[in-house]
């Protein structure tokens, strides 16, 4: 059985990060074995993730790429597209889950990139004082227990966050709009408050973030459609129309193109790993 936890990661109060997380399982399933691992389907929440794995990789199945091993220190970009994950053995993940401008300052100049990883390693890293310290917070972290894993991960943040280049604050504010209103917000009103065009809006906004406005407001309505489905079942009509679907086909087409399937296939029977992940548990210490 799979354990996961979060718990608030101590920064100064700008919103960069929103957690922190762990995931941990001592005994591992085999692949012939009949409790053997499925691979089951990571979901778009518009939130950037630093993955650091001490235990056996994870298996990245991808529509597009085969299957991969992923890194054991890796940043996870904007989902868009479906693919499912799965652990080949030990689990002892480590991460820090980051708003959706808040992973900018490992990769500016560009955005993290969507649907893709940065292995913190690989040759073709940067090798700037962003990823020089995740890697040696990957070393620092990997002998340590969980409370000192999670008080060294709170001071990484910290510093980080004094430290990193920062998105515009229009696109930040863009940011904060579309979460507030569940991905109701009219660009057109975010550009006119800022004095800005509105196609100036989305490039910046796409550069920084590594999707389009329009596509994360979708990703925000279908993640609290999920959420909202986990906390309170009801009808697919009326959950589409609670986080601002205007029919329920709209709700369909956002599913197959985030997961793969439809609402009703796949809520009906979410998957044990994907659940851990909706709703969020509560954050505590």
């Amino acid at each position: 059985m799979m354990d996961y936890h979060e718990w608030p990661t101590a920064e100064p109060s700008d919103g960069l990060t929103v957690c922190g997380w762990r995931l941990r399982r001592e005994q591992a399933a085999t692949v012939s074995s009949p409790g053997a691992d499925p691979p089951e389907p990571a979901l778009p929440d518009g939130c950037p993730e630093l993955l650091l794995n001490f235990g056996a990789p994870f298996e990245h199945h991808g529509a597009n790429n085969g299957i991969r091993s992923q890194p054991r220190a890796f940043l996870v970009g904007q989902i868009s597209g479906p693919f499912d994950v799965r652990p080949t053995g030990v689990v002892d993940l480590l991460a820090i889950r980051f708003e959706a401008h808040g992973a900018w300052g490992l990769t500016a100049p560009s955005a993290p990139p969507p649907d893709n990883w940065v292995d913190a390693f690989a040759p073709t890293t940067p090798d700037t004082p962003a990823w020089t310290s995740v890697r040696a917070l990957w070393h620092t972290l990997q002998p340590l227990g969980d409370r000192a894993r999670q008080d060294a991960v709170n001071e990484w943040v910290t510093r980080h966050a004094r430290t990193a280049p920062r998105t515009s604050d229009v696109v930040t504010h863009a940011v904060q709009a579309i979460r507030a209103t569940a991905g109701a917000v009219h660009m057109e009103t975010l550009a006119a408050d800022h004095h800005m065009a509105l196609r100036t809006l989305q490039r910046r906004f796409t550069t920084q973030i590594g999707v389009s406005p329009k596509l994360f407001a979708r990703i925000v309505r279908f993640h609290g459609v999920c959420t909202a489905w986990r906390r309170a079942p009801d009808t697919l009509a009326r959950v589409a129309a609670d986080r601002g679907y205007c029919d329920e086909s709209h709700l369909i087409r956002d599913f197959r193109a985030f997961v793969g399937e439809p609402p009703a296939a796949f809520l009906s029977s979410l998957p044990a790993f994907t659940a851990l992940f909706i709703p969020r548990p509560t954050i505590g210490t």
